[in-house]
């Protein structure tokens, strides 16, 4: 799922990733930040889901905009192709989502749901078994 919204005045798309411990953002997002904020370095390895270590150049408290709505957050710079809203801003922000309104809820708040395309967005699916993907490896479903 993906959510268009802002980081420091720069328009970006988030995708939500409940997988993700913390949120990331690329390195060309950040690079396109004019006043951009001092990175300290992080204090933690992150492995990504294929099992590689991350590369991170830092992180720093950055301001998360959706529409009217700002967030100071906690954003780590690098290591991933997509920027990740991960699990620290979706709990702390009390954050879910309404499949049949296509819509990410923000402690109250709906924004749409929609890739770079505009048109993806949420959809649900059903497991009808198990299946195991070990880390390092994809599987079509």
């Amino acid at each position: 799922m993906m959510v268009k919204g802002h980081i420091e005045s720069v328009p970006i798309n988030w995708k939500i990733d409940t997988g993700a411990k913390r949120t990331f953002i690329t390195e060309h997002v950040f690079n396109s930040i004019i006043e951009k904020p001092q990175l300290s370095p992080v204090n933690a390895n992150y492995i990504a889901a294929d099992g590689h270590s991350l590369k991170c150049k830092g992180e720093a408290v950055m301001l998360v905009i959706f529409n009217d709505h700002v967030f100071e957050h906690k954003i780590i710079v690098g290591g991933v192709k997509y920027n990740l809203l991960g699990e620290d801003f979706i709990l702390k922000n009390r954050c879910t989502w309404d499949p049949d309104e296509s819509s990410f809820i923000i402690k109250g708040s709906r924004f749409p749901l929609g890739g770079n395309d505009g048109k993806s967005g949420s959809g649900r699916v059903v497991a009808l078994q198990t299946i195991l993907v070990p880390a390092g490896h994809t599987r079509r479903l």
